[in-house]
């Protein structure tokens, strides 16, 4: 029997409800995603790098999340200026700053696909498998990191070790359930470095934003009438891609996102803690080295060998084709380096007998040239290898691999990369 005396509690929950809706607000979350900062300090215009994302973080002032796609070990040492809320690591990355990088505990590194090899049952899988942030005002996003499957056969096996890279999308697939389950919350997910962003993105409708490694330009691509997005940061820290969450606090539901590109401006160094380290790499340098010095790019690249094989102590040196450009903007020295070697990298020496290194020597290896004079004799020789070819480079090199990869060749990874060499190589041409 209905009873008259209810209907006023019925009306006052009616009541409570409406004004609900009406006190509801939405909250705005921005996502600032970055990429391929690639130990860039900061190249002026052309690259702000790190210290321009640092200093683009500190300007904004609707806050939000910072998601660094690539990384560099560098962040580590500047992160007195703040830091990233996610780290992806990519290939380039690994192979400069190895599983030392990523072991960092301060550091927010997140890859789903990974885990230990069993020869190294003492080793623990650093950082986080994927990334939890949490707005102040309640909103969830959940950010999913893929390293690329082909990581073994780029990265050389000194640095990787003791990861183990499993396939990214049987990974992905395992962790479906347990993603669908999750209620209200954004899911972002950042895709393997050589992943083809349209195929991915028809294969798991279930995320609202794909996140692509970092290309020449930055890119936002709208998908199913913009209730989904891929997007690809630019290299270098020039541009960023900001996206735009609205989350409602009554349904407890985020909107469909919305992005765009953002140009990051060049770098200046006030307000920012440099370490002295890094000073040398920000000191004027007028002019920039001149393509002109070096007859061509042949004689460039002799010159660069020559600055390799004493620097490593080496007999043969496999130099990966360089190339000299003008340089518009030669304020700081990072300028022409991040120019004429765009990807960075790892030097590997190995000792290895004189035959093989002849047999090396004797095979052409598309994009590089050997360099340098090997002993007579049957004695050994002490090789030099960027850290891409020594790994293999996803099995073009893989006769290189297959030596470097026996025991009873002594193989040390050296402390400087192929960049390091030119600011040297410039004094010398003057």
């Amino acid at each position: 029997m209905f009873r008259p005396r209810t209907v006023p509690a019925i009306f006052l929950l009616v009541m409570a409800w409406a004004g609900a809706r009406v006190q509801a607000r939405p909250v705005r979350v921005t996502l600032w995603i970055s990429g391929g900062a690639s130990g860039v300090l900061t190249a002026g215009r052309e690259a702000p790098g790190m210290l321009g994302l640092l200093r683009h973080w500190r300007e904004v002032e609707d806050g939000g999340f910072w998601l660094e796609v690539g990384g560099s070990p560098d962040y580590a040492k500047l992160a007195a200026n703040g830091r990233p809320d996610v780290l992806v690591p990519n290939a380039e990355s690994l192979r400069i700053g190895g599983f030392a990088m990523i072991a960092q505990a301060e550091m927010p590194w997140t890859f789903l696909n990974a885990g230990i090899l069993p020869q190294y049952p003492e080793e623990k899988l650093p950082g986080g498998r994927s990334m939890r942030l949490v707005h102040s005002d309640g909103p969830k996003i959940h950010v999913h990191g893929l390293l690329d499957e082909s990581l073994p056969l780029r990265v050389p096996p000194q640095q990787l070790r003791p990861l183990q890279i499993h396939d990214p999308r049987e990974a992905l697939r395992a962790r479906l359930p347990e993603i669908r389950a999750e209620a209200g919350v954004f899911q972002a997910l950042v895709l393997p470095e050589d992943a083809q962003g349209g195929d991915w993105s028809r294969e798991f409708p279930d995320f609202p934003l794909l996140i692509e490694h970092p290309g020449p330009m930055a890119e936002v691509y709208s998908l199913e009438d913009g209730t989904r997005l891929r997007v690809r940061p630019g290299r270098h820290g020039r541009t960023v891609v900001r996206v735009d969450l609205t989350w409602d606090t009554v349904t407890q539901r985020f909107g469909p996102p919305v992005a765009e590109v953002v140009w990051v401006r060049a770098m200046g160094t006030d307000g920012l803690e440099v370490p002295e380290a890094f000073r040398s790499r920000l000191r004027a340098m007028h002019p920039a080295p001149d393509p002109g010095a070096w007859a061509s790019d042949r004689e460039f690249e002799a010159a660069f060998s020559r600055a390799a094989l004493r620097a490593g102590a080496g007999d043969l040196a496999l130099v990966p084709r360089l190339r000299r450009k003008e340089i518009a903007y030669p304020e700081l020295p990072e300028v022409w380096r991040t120019a004429w070697v765009e990807e960075d990298d790892v030097w590997v020496r190995v000792r290895v007998p004189a035959q093989i290194a002849r047999g090396w020597r004797d095979t052409e290896i598309e994009g590089a040239s050997w360099w340098g004079r090997i002993p007579g004799g049957d004695g050994e020789a002490s090789v030099l290898l960027p850290g891409r070819l020594a790994a293999g480079d996803r099995g073009e090199t893989w006769h290189l691999r297959e030596v470097l990869d026996h025991p009873e060749h002594d193989v040390e990874i050296l402390d400087w990369t192929l960049r390091d060499l030119l600011p040297t190589l410039w004094e010398e041409s003057r």
